[in-house]
């Protein structure tokens, strides 16, 4: 054990209460809780705003007596398309421009109208016209947000507008409740908050009457995600010494897998978009417990010169680690040394002031060569990683008629990801050569994919589960690499602004998927999301290697990290096996 000398700042008050033991395992617990249910409201939507198969209605043909198959024949343009059940895809969109009220009282007999139609497609063609209404299929889903307010046709673009405007609600989440839980009120209070938001928002989005009330309503949720992941994710790593951060940092992305993996089970039972929403929202009721098991930050409470109140959070801390109680005077005096220059505890704070500031610190990631060139690297990382990860979520329930079994399929690819492959390697190999083969593999399988035949689709599946397994490599480094690249003065800034970025990714994804509709090319999406892969894993090269540098602590050691630099110039070098 390092003695305190050996330690600075905060975490010299591991060496006195533990910083990897019984109590950072037992919050990890608590924190995972939260990620594995407000999950539920950040990836499924894939099953809230399914676009289930349609065709439209043709309001004489409803009391004609004929199946509905027949009723299509009759009125709904088809082409030929033998990975359709019944080898025919039918148009969503239009139907046949016809006097069909004139056409039943001809030929009652569908097998007559039937020919009737077919002389007139062989004479002179037959017009088609839009609808406004339509049949849904109800094999899959009973009712999803689309076939609820008829978002489809013209209105289609709307469905990823939802998705779209949930990730611009993560995005305010991060900025406002990220800085208020810095500067006002705490990790713990922030994320109480969050929890209330997301309840109570989803819970009323569980009944909304129309798509204005729910999309906003979605947004709110939002918000209070991205409030509750940030805050409980910043606490963790707080109580945690340095060595076991990069552990802890990626395993606490487990529960969000596990989340992911239980959404399909809820969406299976649950084929109401309404009651999904409902099964969604009432686990989060479960977060009520943070009331009297989350504790707060004692880092955060030493700054805030809370010295007091983070003593009380420490003894119970070495309590529960099984450690000898230290003297309170030197922990006093730890803490004393953490209170944040210039703040006062009776000053009068500017919460304006406070949400300002990171907007205006933003562009001292850009003031200086080396720094600036780690920005846009990370930037272009973190919003390839985002658009193909959620890209790729959205495409796997649209590959097969069972959208259940290949989302969970996908899902379960993220629990390796998030443990058994990416721990071990990057602590032996590195962060560098990782997150270039991550992108690297991810972009082989996803071109392999493109061009696949549409009838492999077996091996289509499997192609997308690869993808899927190394881009979720990268999603678990990429936090990991952006705090280690950052000095200390300005981490917290770098690694909200590439958040923030990264959000746009996630917020174009949808916009991609749908061009396999819009564009009328299937695999336009994919290669696309391909070309991105092996773009940001060319841009990897260009950031140095973290592994065995010491972390910068301001701007000058990220300058001068050509002379400091401890790593191997060559990206995929042989290291050893220690742990760094």
């Amino acid at each position: 054990m390092s003695s305190s000398s050996e330690t600075k700042g905060f975490d010299a008050v591991f060496n006195y209460v533990g910083g990897r033991g019984l109590y950072q395992w037992r919050l990890l617990g608590i924190v995972s809780i939260q990620m594995m249910v407000l999950t539920f409201h950040h990836v499924g939507f894939v099953f809230l705003g399914a676009v289930p198969k349609h065709w439209c209605i043709v309001e004489p043909l409803k009391d004609s007596g004929w199946s509905i198959q027949q009723v299509k024949n009759i009125s709904i343009p088809s082409i030929p398309n033998q990975n359709e059940v019944d080898g025919v895809e039918w148009n969503e969109c239009f139907f046949y421009n016809l006097n069909y009220s004139e056409l039943i009282a001809k030929h009652p007999l569908f097998e007559d109208a039937a020919m009737e139609v077919q002389k007139l497609k062989q004479l002179d063609g037959i017009s088609v016209q839009s609808c406004n209404n339509w049949v849904y299929d109800t094999t899959v889903y009973s009712s999803t947000v689309v076939s609820e307010f008829d978002l489809v046709c013209e209105k289609r673009p709307l469905v990823a507008t939802i998705q779209a405007t949930y990730m611009g609600g993560v995005l305010v989440g991060s900025l406002v409740l990220s800085t208020l839980s810095d500067r006002v009120f705490g990790r713990r209070i922030v994320t109480l908050a969050a929890v209330f938001i997301v309840l109570s928002a989803g819970l009323a989005a569980s009944f909304a009457g129309n798509y204005t009330t729910f999309v906003v309503l979605r947004f709110l949720v939002a918000i209070g995600v991205a409030g509750s992941f940030q805050s409980c994710y910043v606490l963790l790593l707080e109580y945690s010494e340095a060595s076991s951060r990069a552990f802890l940092g990626i395993i606490e992305q487990l529960p969000f897998a596990i989340g992911s993996m239980i959404i399909p089970l809820l969406a299976y039972f649950f084929r109401n978009w309404s009651t999904l929403q409902l099964g969604f929202t009432l686990p989060a009721l479960s977060l009520v417990s943070y009331i009297w098991i989350l504790p707060e930050s004692s880092r955060w409470l030493a700054t805030r010169g809370k010295t007091d109140d983070a003593i009380q959070i420490l003894e119970n801390v070495a309590r529960v680690n099984g450690r000898e109680k230290a003297n309170p005077g030197q922990i006093r005096t730890i803490l004393e040394n953490c209170q944040e220059k210039n703040f006062q505890v009776t000053e009068e704070f500017s919460i304006w002031k406070s949400i300002r500031a990171p907007v205006l610190n933003f562009f001292s990631l850009l003031k200086t060569p080396n720094l600036r060139n780690r920005s846009l690297a990370l930037w272009t990382l973190y919003f390839s990683v985002t658009v193909i990860y959620y890209g790729l979520s959205f495409l796997s329930v649209r590959m097969s008629s069972d959208p259940y079994i290949l989302f969970f399929l996908s899902s379960l690819m993220e629990v390796p990801a998030y443990s058994g492959i990416t721990v071990p390697i990057v602590c032996r190999w590195g962060r560098k050569p990782v997150i270039i083969s991550s992108f690297i593999l991810t972009g082989m399988s996803l071109f392999g994919l493109a061009f696949m035949p549409l009838n492999l689709l077996t091996l289509r599946i499997v192609l997308t589960l690869i993808g899927k397994l190394f881009v979720s490599c990268g999603f678990a480094i990429i936090y990991l690499l952006g705090a280690e690249l950052y000095p200390t003065t300005i981490r917290t800034t770098g690694l909200g602004a590439a958040v923030i970025i990264g959000r746009f990714g996630s917020m174009v994804a949808p916009y991609f998927v749908d061009l396999k509709i819009t564009s009328r090319m299937d695999n336009l999406p994919v290669i696309l999301f391909g070309c991105v892969s092996i773009i940001a894993a060319g841009v990897g090269f260009t950031l140095p290697e973290t592994r065995t540098m010491v972390m910068p602590d301001n701007i000058e050691d990220v300058e001068n990290e050509f002379h400091d630099r401890l790593s191997d110039p060559a990206p995929f070098g042989q290291h050893s096996s220690e742990v760094v």
